[in-house]
């Protein structure tokens, strides 16, 4: 039977610092995956095991600051490991800023995101990186329709980003600056973490509320 070193394993995994290898040992000899937690080797079949376990009952977070201060809204303890491995950032900058903005949005009472203007590449890109907890709508910001076109996605929405500098036309923005509770804000900058962190910016600004509040 093919052993492999353990150590070596959870580097591989991307576990970081000897606090993070002694709390995977506890883990895995918890689970009966290793019968005592300084052995050298394990059998190889079993990393598998190894990392379905771990992921249950640890959070993986970076060195990131604002990684490691989300860990705090986990139940389970948290492990040091490389970026890539992050369960918050997975290494992205867009992805950590996406991050935050879900934790704003639920302490504020708030999940429905509507963007006007993007290309369709970053709206996937967007859906794709976001955590559960923001529900996204994108508006096409090149072709003007109707108002009564825009009508139910502007009533849908928490918050209304036209997202500047990403070829948004005057002719389809104006139909969403009329909006009641100042729901509606400009993000002059193209990337999603700076969408995220307007986004969030504008949600500290508001007042605490349900979703009872006026649109």
């Amino acid at each position: 039977m093919q052993n492999v070193n353990i150590d070596r394993m959870l580097k591989r995994l991307g576990v970081e610092g000897t606090d993070a290898f002694v709390q995977c040992r506890e883990v895995m000899a918890r689970a009966d995956i290793i019968s005592r937690q300084n052995r050298t080797n394990m059998a190889a079949s079993k990393e598998q095991s190894v990392l379905k376990v771990l992921s249950q009952e640890l959070t993986w977070s970076c060195r990131r600051g604002d990684c490691r201060r989300l860990t705090d809204l986990s139940s389970r303890p948290s492990i040091l490991v490389a970026k890539p491995h992050c369960q918050f950032c997975n290494g992205s900058n867009d992805r950590a800023a996406l991050e935050r903005l879900a934790s704003k949005l639920a302490a504020a009472g708030l999940s429905r995101v509507l963007v006007v203007g993007g290309a369709e590449i970053k709206h996937q890109e967007i859906r794709r990186l976001s955590p559960e907890g923001i529900n996204w709508r994108f508006v096409d910001g090149t072709t003007a329709r109707s108002e009564r076109h825009y009508r139910d996605d502007r009533i849908w929405a928490d918050v209304i980003v036209l997202w500047a500098s990403t070829g948004l036309s005057h002719s389809v923005s104006v139909h969403f600056w009329k909006t009641s509770g100042g729901r509606t804000i400009t993000v002059r900058r193209a990337s999603i973490r700076q969408l995220a962190e307007g986004i969030s910016r504008h949600v500290d600004g508001r007042p605490r509320r349900g979703r009872g509040g006026c649109r």
